[in-house]
């Protein structure tokens, strides 16, 4: 019984020791890298939405595949700036880290 006892309030005293550290889980991290990926990818891709004609669409609601239409469209006429092209490779990169987890 006394053992009983003791191992339970090991395990107790074990979780709560995790609970309050504070520390997240890995899936929630590489959720809130991809969150701060797309709003970085919103910032550096606004200007080639607004000549695009795709203002206010944001990354998930079709911003990305409005401007890669565009782009197929007017093939000579318009290119993506750099900022936008590396910054959708990260978001790119860090989809593919979390789908390979």
């Amino acid at each position: 019984m006394k053992l009983k006892l003791l191992v339970l309030s090991l395990i107790f005293s074990a979780a709560s020791g995790f609970a309050s550290t504070g520390t997240q889980p890995p899936g929630q991290q590489v959720r809130e890298q991809i969150q701060a990926q797309r709003a970085q990818v919103n910032s550096a891709c606004a200007a080639d939405a607004a000549s695009a004609g795709c203002p206010g669409q944001e990354v998930g609601e079709g911003l990305l595949k409005c401007l890669h239409s565009y782009k197929k469209q007017n093939k000579k006429e318009f290119v993506l700036s750099e900022g936008c092209k590396e910054a959708m490779k990260s978001l790119r990169a860090a989809r593919k880290e979390r789908k390979n987890r």
